[in-house]
C-alpha cells in the first residue's frame, strides 16, 4: 500500500540522497554506481518476501507488514517484489519498477585560444584560453605536448603538465587563461610543438577523459623568414605602383 524508495548517488557526485516517499511513480532515472534502498508497506503482516531483479531472485527482510531491501545500480534494472502472508497467500501481479541509467557525460572542452595552427614568435610564449565543463565535477586538466624537428626527423617524447593549481578540484566548471612559456623547450628555427588539452572528471567508478584536437605551433625557419620578406617587398612594390597610378 506504500512504496518508499531512496536513491543514494555515488560519493563523487557530492549529491544528496533522493527520496521518493509514497509516490506512485514506477520509473526512476538513476546514475550508475548509485545504491537503491526501499521500504514497502503491506496491508497485512507478512511471513516472507523476495525480489526479482532482472529475473534474479533475492530474499528480503520482513518485519510485521514492512519489506526492506537494497541493491546497487549498475545497469538498466527492473524490480518486482513478491511476498507471502502468514497464511502463505501471495501478492498478485506485483508492480514492476524500472530504473533507467543516467549517463555521466565526459567533460566538455571549448578552446578560445590559440588557433588550430599558428606561428610562434620570438617571445616563445603561447596564450591559452579555454573552458572545461563537467556535469559532476573535474579532477584534473592537463596538456600533453611534443616538440618536432621536421628537417631532422626528430620527435621528442610526449610530455605533460597539469593545470591543477589553476582551478578548484571537483568544481563543475573551469575557465583557464594561461601564458605558456616554452622558452625552456629548446625550440629552434623550423621546429614545431604539437599539443592537445585533456580533462578528466571525478568519477571513481569509470575514468572518463576528454581530449581536444591537435594544435600545432610553428617557429619560422630562415626560408620562411626570407619568403615573408619577399612577400612584404612584393606587397610594398604593389603599393608603390598604386601610389604612382
Amino acid at each position: 500500500i506504500n512504496n518508499n524508495f531512496t536513491v543514494i548517488p555515488p560519493d563523487y557526485t557530492n549529491q544528496s540522497n533522493i527520496n521518493y516517499k509514497g509516490e506512485s511513480t514506477t520509473q526512476f532515472e538513476v546514475l550508475t554506481g548509485s545504491k537503491i534502498k526501499f521500504i514497502l508497506e503491506s496491508n497485512k503482516k507478512l511471513n516472507s518476501s523476495w525480489m526479482l531483479i532482472n529475473n534474479e531472485r533475492i530474499d528480503l527482510e520482513v518485519e510485521d507488514n514492512f519489506i526492506k531491501g537494497e541493491f546497487s545500480f549498475t545497469e538498466n534494472t527492473t524490480l518486482r517484489v513478491y511476498c507471502l502472508d502468514h497464511s502463505m497467500l501471495p501478492n498478485l501481479n506485483p508492480t514492476q519498477f524500472s530504473f533507467i541509467e543516467i549517463e555521466d557525460f565526459s567533460p566538455s572542452i571549448i578552446v578560445n585560444k590559440p588557433n588550430k595552427e599558428f606561428e610562434i614568435d620570438e617571445s616563445f610564449s603561447i596564450d591559452l584560453s579555454f573552458n572545461v565543463i563537467d556535469d559532476y565535477g573535474l579532477s584534473d586538466i592537463w596538456i600533453e605536448y611534443q616538440t618536432i624537428s621536421p628537417e631532422f626527423s626528430i620527435n621528442e617524447p610526449i610530455m605533460k603538465f597539469s593545470f591543477s593549481e589553476n582551478f578548484s578540484k571537483y568544481s563543475k566548471q573551469a575557465n583557464i587563461i594561461y601564458n605558456w612559456d616554452i622558452d625552456n623547450l629548446g625550440i629552434l628555427m623550423g621546429d614545431e610543438i604539437h599539443f592537445w588539452i585533456l580533462a578528466q572528471d571525478n568519477n571513481s567508478n569509470y575514468i572518463s577523459i576528454s581530449q581536444t584536437e591537435k594544435f600545432i605551433g610553428r617557429f619560422p625557419s630562415l626560408e620562411d623568414l626570407f619568403l615573408d620578406i619577399e612577400s612584404q617587398e612584393a606587397q610594398t612594390n604593389d603599393w608603390l605602383e598604386n601610389i604612382k597610378e
